[in-house]
């Protein structure tokens, strides 16, 4: 179904490009929307990113230039947040908030019509008094404050949740109507995996060493992403296995990390840095096998999130072990993915993810599934986009 011309403003308090896997996601969607038939604007504040100076968001992220970008002036308190005391940190970063909602507000009130489309739960409870159509799109969930997010549910017209259990519990705790929850998990970036290389290939492009044996994890390095049980499953691993890990995010959750790694006495990892999001499928196809790890203390891990990892990893066409948790879980269910229990492993347990890390580069029992032509390609960044766009239409 093609959608009519709404426009449709994504509005964002964060710094893009960034090396947090969100930038990349929301520009992916903009595109999308705007391939669904939407005129979109993406409206950003005017922060700086030092890792960025004069990067163009569209190369960087290998996007279409088919949206707009628009910056509204707006103090940058956040960038000075890490250096203080933590509640300090937490007041400026509400004052910037509301500082950013303001601009965007001004800036609203002239666009008449248009679908209001947010990630963040307060910059909408700030722009909940105008008459837009308001689509609240809920990646963490909300825990506390229930009456706060109570008037929040009650006020948006629209909320999309990324797997079934975040739209059963906002159902149950906040009584929202199902009528108004549409479930999008994320998607795979199908164009990007298209043209797959060779593990060699991909390997003398990226200069590593055509005979090692190669684990890679590719994302952030926060405790609840599991990559410290990854880090712990060093001193499991053979010999002649190296793990990579690539990426990290930002800072502090990056030098945490790696500060932690390098005092577990293995010499077996190899850290790298954020790579730009054309060249992760070069990083995968380098691999023998693909780690998501996890952890059932974060209920992030356990139960909100809908891995972009894993949608990433499934396309490359590589080996996947991963941890058994409900956010997992539901993909293969939604998508009928039949994955051999060889590379399912339970969350926290360092060893039990060694062995099935040995075992799938040993190709020691049953062989990863060929999954290219299964219906989880169809589920693309653009038919999530048009999901979403036509359940906004029906609403």
């Amino acid at each position: 179904m093609q959608t009519t011309s709404v426009k449709l403003l994504y509005v964002a308090n964060t710094r893009i490009p960034t090396e947090k896997a969100h930038g990349w996601a929301i520009m992916k969607m903009c595109e999308s929307f705007a391939l669904a038939g939407h005129a979109v604007e993406l409206v950003l504040p005017k922060r700086k990113n030092p890792h960025f100076e004069s990067v163009d968001a569209f190369h960087y992220y290998d996007i279409k230039k088919n949206f707009e970008i628009v910056f509204v002036p707006c103090p940058d308190l956040i960038t000075i947040t890490g250096r203080l005391p933590r509640l300090l940190g937490l007041l400026l970063g509400i004052i910037q908030n509301w500082l950013y909602a303001r601009a965007v507000y001004g800036h609203l009130q002239k666009q008449h019509g248009a679908i209001i489309f947010s990630r963040e739960h307060r910059l909408l409870y700030f722009l909940r008094t105008l008459p837009n159509k308001l689509v609240y799109e809920v990646h963490d969930f909300p825990e506390r404050h229930k009456s706060w997010y109570q008037k929040l549910f009650e006020r948006v017209d629209i909320v999309v949740v990324t797997n079934q259990w975040k739209k059963n519990e906002i159902t149950k705790r906040f009584g929202t109507a199902e009528e108004k929850i549409f479930v999008a998990p994320n998607a795979i970036d199908v164009e990007a995996y298209a043209h797959p290389l060779s593990k060699q290939e991909a390997r003398q492009k990226l200069s590593i060493s055509q005979n090692k044996k190669i684990v890679l994890y590719m994302g952030g390095f926060q405790r609840w992403k599991g990559v410290y049980v990854l880090g712990e499953a060093l001193q499991y691993l053979s010999n002649d296995i190296e793990v990579i890990f690539v990426g990290g995010g930002a800072e502090p959750d990056r030098g945490l990390f790696i500060e932690w790694l390098g005092q577990q006495g293995n010499d077996n990892f190899f850290v790298h840095d954020h790579v730009e999001h054309q060249y992760v499928p070069l990083w995968l196809w380098a691999a023998d096998v693909l780690a998501l790890p996890g952890t059932a203390e974060d209920k992030n891990a356990f139960y909100y999130t809908s891995p972009l990892k894993l949608f990433e990893y499934i396309a490359s066409g590589r080996p996947v072990v991963m941890t058994d948790v409900p956010a997992v879980r539901e993909v293969f269910e939604r998508f009928g993915l039949d994955i051999p229990a060889a590379y399912v492993v339970p969350p926290d347990n360092a060893h039990v993810l060694a062995v099935a890390l040995n075992n799938s580069i040993e190709q020691k029992g049953v062989s990863w599934p060929v999954l290219a032509s299964h219906k989880l390609f169809l589920h693309t960044w653009q038919a999530r986009a048009r999901g979403i766009a036509d359940f906004i239409e029906k609403c």
